[in-house]
C-alpha cells in the first residue's frame, strides 16, 4: 500500500498532468535499445539495473551509490520510481511504499 504522502501528492496534482508526466518519462525509457536496460545514473554515469527515476524532474539516479536519495534531498523532491520493479520510494518515509499501480 502506498503512503499517505503519495496520496496527498496525487490529490494536489491535476490527474491529467500527473499521468502525462509519468507516461512521458516511462515512454522515454521504453524507447531504449536492449543494451540500455541498465539505466545510467546522471551523477556517477554508472549503469544500474535498479535505477530510479525522480518524479519531480527527469533525473535518473542509482541505488547502489545512493545518488537518487541524495538527489531527492538536495532538490527537495519527494518521490522516485524504481524502474525495474515499479516500486515507489518516498523520501519522507525513507522507504519503498508499494507500486504506483496500487
Amino acid at each position: 500500500m502506498l503512503c499517505s504522502h503519495y496520496q496527498q501528492y496525487k490529490q494536489q496534482m491535476p490527474i491529467g498532468t500527473f499521468r502525462m508526466s509519468l507516461t512521458y518519462r516511462l515512454l522515454q525509457l521504453c524507447d531504449k535499445s536492449e543494451n540500455e536496460k541498465f539505466h545510467r545514473c546522471k551523477s556517477c554515469q554508472q549503469m544500474d539495473s535498479e535505477g530510479m527515476l525522480c518524479f519531480g524532474c527527469p533525473f535518473q539516479g542509482c541505488t547502489k551509490q545512493g545518488h537518487m536519495i541524495q538527489h531527492l534531498k538536495n532538490e527537495n523532491h519527494q518521490f522516485a520510481l524504481a524502474l525495474t520493479s515499479g516500486m515507489l520510494y518516498c523520501k519522507l518515509c525513507e522507504d519503498f511504499k508499494g507500486s504506483i499501480n496500487d
